[in-house]
């Protein structure tokens, strides 16, 4: 699809992100790439080495990319990056009427989400 310049793979499970970017960056008339809601997008680095490998692009998940954004991100996709690790943020509106944590409660990390995990593959 050489003429190709808007496409919306939103809401699939799309994961692979080295592969995923190498055929998207084929897709030369692309300037309008939405992969919202993928696990792709979870990925470290996923939006700047969008950026790096599908140059053309103009808007990713519907935001624009402005000049900076391409400066900063030049080459990023030649970088060794972890791809199966996720950065997933919550964010919660203010809550009232919960207790504090005292100060010598166990605090969750890494290691107790990848158990977690682990134990429900």
């Amino acid at each position: 699809w050489p003429n190709l310049l808007s496409l919306d793979l939103s809401h699939n499970k799309i994961g692979h992100v080295m592969p995923t970017l190498q055929a998207l960056s084929q897709l030369h008339s692309l300037r309008n790439l939405s992969l919202i809601s993928n696990p792709i997008t979870l990925a470290p680095g996923y939006r700047g080495c969008t950026l790096d490998m599908v140059p053309q692009l103009q808007i990713l998940d519907d935001v624009s990319i402005s000049d900076d954004d391409r400066l900063h991100f030049t080459h990023i996709s030649k970088e060794a990056v972890e791809w199966d690790q996720a950065i997933l943020t919550v964010n919660f509106p203010v809550l009232e009427n919960l207790r504090q944590p005292p100060e010598n409660e166990v605090k969750l990390g890494p290691r107790f989400f990848r158990n977690i995990f682990s134990q429900n593959s």
